[in-house]
């Protein structure tokens, strides 16, 4: 699993009402943010970019349109679990931190949207994201069906 399809997960929560809940594994509700972060991360690395093409006008309106930290009044109603490796330098916590913020504020019950940081994870799938993600995946398929 990669971070381009846990990042279609959240993307698809927003398009399509017929999913109930979503895991997102090593994934990120902040695209715009992870991008200024890598582009800070190559000028520290001394690697000549310009942000202005990369954060062009096309990409800025598209991710108004379809980044999840632009719609997270579309998940509100659902279950929501997101999982992030502490030490994960590809898509660092603090990518998320303004997407859990504004999720934290609209989703009801609390229980129905959670964040959980593997401390010493780095941008890798873990035994315990598995079962964390399977755990979760079917308390809500199982409500789903009753």
């Amino acid at each position: 699993m990669n971070a381009v399809n846990t990042y279609a997960s959240t993307y698809f929560l927003i398009i399509d009402e017929r999913l109930s809940c979503v895991c997102s594994i090593l994934g990120c509700g902040d695209y715009e943010e992870l991008m200024r972060y890598r582009f800070q991360k190559s000028v520290e690395a001394n690697v000549e970019l310009d942000l202005n093409n990369i954060l062009n006008t096309i990409l800025l309106t598209t991710l108004q349109k379809y980044d999840p930290i632009h719609s997270v009044h579309k998940f509100g109603h659902r279950p929501v679990l997101l999982l992030n490796g502490g030490s994960d330098l590809l898509v660092p916590v603090q990518c998320n931190q303004r997407f859990f913020d504004s999720m934290a504020q609209i989703c009801r019950p609390k229980e129905k949207f959670i964040w959980i940081v593997e401390k010493d994870a780095r941008h890798e799938l873990t035994s315990t994201m598995k079962a964390q993600c399977k755990e979760w995946i079917q308390q809500y398929i199982n409500k789903d069906r009753s």
